[in-house]
């Protein structure tokens, strides 16, 4: 299948030719004009997907001085005919040269809403491949959803059994898909608070936390943990894998006979290595490069596993019940790496984390 999509710019094409791949998504370069003119010409043209550069305001074209206006500005006219003809909407991403727009568009800030991804341009030149494959995905999954029936319903979404449905049964979850008017709120939904954040799903390095890897090692038994059953198919999984994240405690617990996380680091990749006879490397401690750790989930940061003694809870405003706390490691913490995540010590820690910046490392 070929997806369409539209790349909207005030002068640089040359991202269109960048986000094509071959017959599999082609997309447009399309040049800025009056902005209401231009959501109703791309809404009726019924794009998979729309990549908007941030700044729209930049050259004047087809457009007088005083109407000049934002990549923002443009995405909520499209969003807004979206909601009243769900039919027509499509994957929004905004592109960018300027790093500081992801912090401008950070997740706890209405205007990130507009959009169901954030690229720099650097990005897409440097790691073209991920971000193609990405928004193929979206593109997909806002077909699915266009053509799901209404309301929508959660466990069908997520191909949920019976099993997994105490994991997802949370009102504000349940009663966030059902509402949803239109595809781009459903995707916004799990993007937000199943997909980029841990709860019922898990990523890559929280599965290698809780089950004491490092990253790479955690790779070598993707086949054990196929057999598991423990990966998510449902929903967005595709262009992000994500594993039920109490499928893979009760695998966990059934290997070692316990809580995996009671075990250190070296253990647990011990009973790993003797199962699938690979020399498996345990995780360690980014604060003090020991695998002798009770290593129990990746850092929001770094995302590298780390332990509940050596880490800081970050701000996270207000949680769905359902998502679990970002934790710093304190190695990000004392490298002040967290700021570049655009991660924010909570109020509560702020007193340790001061002591942490001036400790001495073994």
């Amino acid at each position: 299948m070929t997806y369409r999509g539209i790349f909207i710019d005030d002068e640089d094409d040359i991202y269109a030719d960048l986000l094509s791949s071959g017959p599999d998504l082609k997309i447009v370069f399309v040049p800025v004009t009056e902005v209401s003119g231009l959501a109703q010409t791309i809404s009726q043209s019924g794009p998979d997907v729309v990549a908007i550069d941030y700044r729209l305001d930049e050259v004047v074209g087809a457009v007088p001085a005083g109407q000049l206006y934002k990549g923002s500005a443009l995405a909520q006219h499209i969003r807004d005919i979206a909601v009243e003809f769900p039919d027509r909407d499509c994957a929004l991403v905004l592109i960018s040269a300027e790093a500081k727009v992801r912090a401008l568009f950070d997740p706890d800030k209405t205007a990130h809403d507009l959009f169901d991804k954030v690229y720099l341009k650097e990005d897409v030149r440097a790691s073209r491949d991920r971000v193609i494959f990405e928004l193929s995905g979206l593109c997909q999954a806002y077909i699915d959803a266009k053509r799901s029936a209404r309301p929508y319903n959660l466990s069908t979404l997520m191909c949920a059994k019976e099993a997994d449905l105490p994991n997802i049964d949370f009102q504000e979850l349940r009663r966030g898909t059902e509402g949803a008017a239109a595809p781009h709120i459903l995707v916004r939904l799990f993007l937000r608070t199943l997909i980029d954040r841990s709860g019922p799903l898990i990523d890559h390095h929280e599965v290698a936390a809780r089950l004491g890897l490092d990253s790479i090692s955690a790779l070598c038994i993707q086949r054990l943990l196929h057999e598991s059953e423990a990966q998510y198919s449902g929903f967005l999984s595709a262009p992000w894998p994500r594993w039920w994240s109490h499928r893979i405690d009760a695998f966990a617990a059934t290997l070692f006979g316990r809580r995996a996380t009671g075990l250190t680091a070296t253990e647990r990749a011990m009973r790993l290595s003797e199962l699938t006879g690979e020399q498996l490397q345990a995780a360690r401690s980014p604060w003090n490069r020991s695998s002798d750790e009770l290593i129990a989930f990746a850092c929001a940061s770094c995302r590298r596993g780390t332990e509940l003694k050596h880490s800081l809870a970050a701000y996270d405003g207000a949680l769905p019940k359902y998502v679990s706390r970002r934790r710093v490691c304190w190695d990000c913490v004392q490298t002040d790496a967290y700021e570049i995540a655009g991660l924010s010590i909570d109020d509560a820690d702020n007193v340790l984390a001061a002591s942490v910046r001036r400790m001495e490392r073994k």
